[in-house]
């Protein structure tokens, strides 16, 4: 399989902007093609702050997702591909 440890999936905008059982498809596909450990929580949400509790809520709500690829999405996966200290964080 080719691979590019330095390629990133971000899900801001497609997080919010189609329908949900596109969304789910997607992301399960990705999950099951084993681009778990790849794929970034993001939003693009600037200009509609009011959106981000839905986005945020469809990760939370996925359930094909461990909670384990849950915080992946949403923290693990950003701190390890910026090479950022986690523990800073907390």
């Amino acid at each position: 399989m080719f691979s590019l440890p330095s390629k990133i999936i971000d899900l801001a905008g497609f997080i919010w902007s189609y329908p949900q059982e596109e969304i789910h498809a997607y992301l399960k596909r990705l999950v099951q093609a084993g681009f778990a450990k790849r794929i970034l929580y993001g939003t693009d949400l600037m200009m509609w702050p009011g959106l981000l509790e839905t986005s945020i809520g469809v990760i939370e709500n996925a359930g094909y997702l461990s909670e384990d690829q849950k915080r992946d999405i949403f923290f693990n996966n950003a701190v390890r591909f910026f090479n950022l200290d986690a523990s800073k964080f907390e």
